[in-house]
């Protein structure tokens, strides 16, 4: 017995566009929170926070990138992700 599927490449597109949209928001949603909360804080303290907020989405962040987003949080910076997928 076999099967076939067919499937149709731009509502795939449209479907993994949405979905990293979605996580790139609960991201930056995460990160507006932290800034509320962080801002003026050391870049030190914020990191282990960033890193474990990260953990908690189920992504990882390494440095510089780390560094660079606390930073940005203790300065009270908007942080915004730009996400592009390739095909």
């Amino acid at each position: 017995m076999g099967s076939s599927f067919k499937f149709d490449d731009r509502e795939i597109k449209r479907l993994v566009d949405e979905t990293v949209n979605e996580v790139a928001r609960q991201y930056e949603h995460a990160l507006d929170q932290m800034g509320l909360d962080l801002k003026g804080r050391p870049v030190e303290d914020i990191k282990s926070l960033v890193r474990a907020r990260f953990e908690d989405l189920g992504g990882d962040i390494t440095d510089p990138e780390l560094t660079n987003i606390a930073r940005a949080i203790s300065e009270g910076t908007k942080i915004s992700f730009n996400v592009q997928v390739e095909d």
